[in-house]
């Protein structure tokens, strides 16, 4: 059997994981091949009113579709109900499996979780790993091997201050923020203004939802880990600001961000993906000088 890991949302956080794990108990995994501008073009074409990060994440999707007979799929929200805070606006964040099921023709989906850890990916891992092999021994086996990446990673600290650049926090969602391809632009712009970006999932992730879910308990995760990380990155002393990167065709985000921002005592820039303004930039590292 071949089972399709799109490489996007994410990924980072469990994919070498879940593709070591399927591997061992003999499933071929197949990763995207087109490139993140080619794969953009078609989820844009597919869903031209969606969020960027979803744009790309459904072209990764669809090209893997014609290939495989199932795809794994992580469940940004795992426990979230429809009717979350949120979930009205931004329904690819509570359950991305089944909006995506609603909106393609897809093979069959496997929800996974869009983290690592012990006894959550175990339990999905064994259940999973025994509907497409049958053989319980296997699984173990393979579970065995990998138990160690199970364990929490601690980070190491991010570079403070660079210099001859103003250290800045640099805040987005993580489905955002963790895409290299389309944050490459904002970090250049930042870059070339003389701000040193810190991005906020170097902050500790238990951490920052722990923090979020004290500003406001009734959000989703994604949203604690968001709101609590720029709390975080705003009480270090080498940050001289934050910077806010929303995503068009996301207004729940963007007002998210926004009132991160407002709470925010240091000074704080909001930009939107793809309207960079040289400008506005420039301006914001002149006022931190």
């Amino acid at each position: 059997m071949r089972l399709g890991l799109p490489d996007s949302v994410l990924f980072k956080r469990y994919g070498t994981w879940w593709t070591t794990f399927l591997e061992g108990i003999g499933v071929q995994v197949l990763l995207p091949r087109a490139t993140w501008e080619d794969s953009l073009k078609l989820g844009q074409n597919a869903m031209p009113s969606e969020p960027i990060t979803m744009q790309l994440f459904v072209g990764r999707v669809l090209e893997l579709s014609t290939e495989v007979e199932g795809l794994l799929i992580p469940d940004i929200s795992p426990g979230a109900e429809p009717g979350s805070r949120g979930a009205a606006l931004e329904p690819w964040l509570v359950d991305l499996p089944t909006m995506l099921g609603q909106r393609f023709s897809l093979p069959t989906i496997y929800k996974i979780p869009p983290r690592l850890d012990v006894q959550e990916t175990t339990g999905m891992a064994v259940r999973l790993g025994q509907a497409l092999t049958g053989n319980a021994q296997v699984v173990r086996r393979a579970l065995d091997r990998l138990q160690v990446g199970l364990k929490p990673q601690v980070s190491p600290e991010p570079l403070w201050q660079k210099a001859g650049y103003i250290s800045v926090g640099l805040v987005a969602d993580p489905l955002l923020l963790e895409q290299e391809f389309l944050m490459q632009p904002t970090m250049t712009a930042l870059e070339q203004a003389g701000l040193h970006p810190i991005l906020m999932n170097t902050m500790p992730r238990p951490r920052a939802i722990e923090e979020g879910q004290r500003i406001n308990a009734n959000l989703l995760e994604i949203d604690h880990e968001t709101i609590g990380s720029a709390k975080l990155l705003a009480a270090k002393a080498a940050v001289r600001g934050l910077v806010y990167v929303s995503q068009p065709n996301a207004s729940a985000g963007q007002k998210l961000l926004e009132r991160s921002a407002k709470n925010t005592k240091k000074p704080t820039l909001m930009l939107e993906w793809g309207a960079l303004e040289t400008e506005q930039i420039e301006a914001f590292a002149s006022s931190l000088s």
